[in-house]
């Protein structure tokens, strides 16, 4: 667990990979205690006499960093697969295989014309809707706010004309309407025989003659205008009037032949079959009349009296309590359904939207299963995209069970990627797992690491693996003595012996970190002071 120089040198080796990795660390770190006793005995020691022969060090400042091996694995910080949320034809696919998209960025879409129909549909109701909730809140408080001069006037006006009307039908037609209905009947019959039958000669000999006339006329007429044919001065413009007058007889002659034409075709079966028909109706009016009101017209005509004199009533007195009851019903169910028009407009645009696929983050594109022209079914499951965040990746790291208490959240950490040997970067302990997991044969524990920074180290591959020294503690420029010099009182106390004039004196120090070699003295012993390293009778 000691970072000294050899073990740096093992881990840059790769030996923690092996199955002999702890045996060799063993190793490691017994040379490293043993070169440091050496180093202390022989450089810094110095005997306090030759009749004591004790053997000690120098306490003295330096770094003390308590750390544990793992080994870890690039991954993405995460990795989403993205599909429609409706169903359609893909109609574009924007991105390939290994493509970084950002934030925002069109994956891919799907023709949306049905969607585009919906939301509009879905407007059209929303809007009627509200319509309609505003027509039902006027209705509803046009019970509770007094009524006009006017619409009482115009109340009663229909009571009475509904009255009139009664009345009328009680009494039965008049002479005028029937002799009226008898008149019309008889031109509907006349009209009738006319077409059947053709016009009469005195109808052909009168549209000849109104031909000939019109003749006469035009003849006249351009006797006239020949007569001033050296009269063309421009200024009394005599011979254009008499031109037009030409032009105007030249049309009652068209109008007269086709007034003789048309008197002359016979009527067509249209023709008749129409005048037969106004002649059935002129019967059945003038049979009505005759025979007076039925007894269903009569109801209908009460029936109009009373639902005008209802209003009327309704207008003098105001609303019912069960009027006003009916009415805040059909405004709570125009409320609804403007809220279930809105709720559809709110689908139908949602489903718009998932028409078009966009990167929810900046990303690498790490598969890809769309083509333009697939059919994609929203309820099939199917993932067209994955991205992967690999801009901050995090490291999966296993460590050896033994080591538990060397790992928590939050610990620094330092990460050596097999493909960047001469890199090391700084992070930190995001998530220790609750339990033990199996990686291959052994149960270790499992732990996610983050980078500080990811300078330098660009571009490596999700699943890179590298070397994690995981810090669990660190003193610097602390007062620090071999673990020989410490003398464990019990209780979590310690004590070194100090050589004051020679003499050993047991000195109760703090104990802070330690390592397989050095603890760190936090109080009770100051730098250059020597103590011994030997085997010292404690006493107290």
């Amino acid at each position: 667990m000691t970072m000294s120089l050899a073990l740096r040198g093992a881990v840059e080796e790769g030996m923690f990979r092996k199955r002999g990795f702890w045996l060799a660390l063993l190793l490691v770190v017994a040379a490293a205690a043993g070169g440091g006793y050496y180093w202390t005995t022989t450089q810094a020691a110095q005997p306090a006499s030759a009749e004591a022969g004790l053997n000690t060090t120098t306490a003295r400042r330096g770094d003390l960093m308590l750390s544990v091996l793992g080994s870890g694995t690039l991954q993405s910080a995460q990795d989403v697969g993205l599909s429609f949320g409706v169903s359609g034809v893909l109609t574009e696919v924007s991105v390939e295989l290994g493509d970084l998209v950002a934030a925002g960025d069109i994956l891919a879409r799907i023709d949306d014309l049905d969607a585009q129909h919906a939301v509009m549909a879905a407007e059209v109701q929303v809007a009627s809707a509200i319509a309609n909730l505003d027509a039902q809140k006027q209705s509803h408080a046009e019970l509770f706010t007094g009524r006009s001069e006017a619409e009482l006037l115009n109340a009663e006006a229909a009571v009475l004309a509904a009255e009139e009307a009664l009345a009328a039908l009680e009494a039965g037609a008049g002479e005028a309407d029937l002799a009226g209905a008898r008149a019309n009947l008889a031109a509907a019959r006349q009209a009738y025989t006319d077409l059947v039958n053709g016009p009469s000669a005195e109808a052909l000999r009168k549209a000849e003659l109104d031909l000939d006339r019109a003749r006469n006329n035009l003849w006249a007429a351009q006797l006239n205008r020949d007569a001033r044919g050296g009269e063309r001065d421009i200024a009394s413009g005599a011979y254009d009037q008499a031109q037009a007058s030409v032009l105007n007889a030249e049309i009652s002659v068209q109008l007269a032949e086709m007034a003789l034409e048309e008197l002359k075709k016979p009527a067509s079966s249209t023709e008749i079959a129409d005048a037969l028909a106004k002649v059935r109706r002129a019967e059945e009016t003038l049979a009505a009349l005759e025979a007076g009101p039925s007894a269903a017209e009569l109801a209908n005509a009460r029936a109009r009296v009373a639902q005008t004199q209802e209003t009327l009533t309704r207008l003098q007195t105001g609303a019912t309590e069960s009027e006003i009851a009916l009415s805040e019903t059909k405004v709570r169910q125009a409320e609804l359904n403007v809220t279930q028009a809105e709720l559809a407009l709110e689908t139908a645009t949602k489903n718009l939207g998932e028409t078009t696929l966009a990167a929810p983050f900046n990303a690498t594109v790490t598969e890809v299963n769309a083509q333009v022209g697939q059919l994609f079914n929203s309820n099939s499951n199917q993932t067209l995209f994955v991205l992967s965040d690999l801009q901050e990746p995090i490291l999966e790291v296993f460590i050896d069970q033994s080591d538990r208490d060397m790992v928590a959240v939050g610990h620094a950490v330092e990460v050596v990627f097999d493909a960047r040997p001469n890199l090391a970067l700084p992070g930190r302990v995001l998530r220790v797992d609750p339990s033990l997991v199996r990686e291959g044969q052994v149960m270790v524990i499992r732990a996610l690491v983050a980078l500080d920074s990811y300078e330098g180290a660009e571009g490596l591959l999700a699943g890179s693996s590298a070397t994690v020294e995981i810090i669990a503690g660190k003193a610097e420029n602390a007062v620090l003595v071999p673990l020989e010099a410490l003398h464990d009182l019990g209780g979590g106390e310690y004590a070194v012996f100090v050589v004051e004039n020679n003499e050993p004196r047991m000195r109760p120090v703090e104990i802070g970190l330690q390592d397989m070699i050095f603890a760190e003295v936090r109080s009770g012993l100051q730098p250059g002071e020597r103590v011994t390293t030997g085997m010292m009778e404690t006493r107290r």
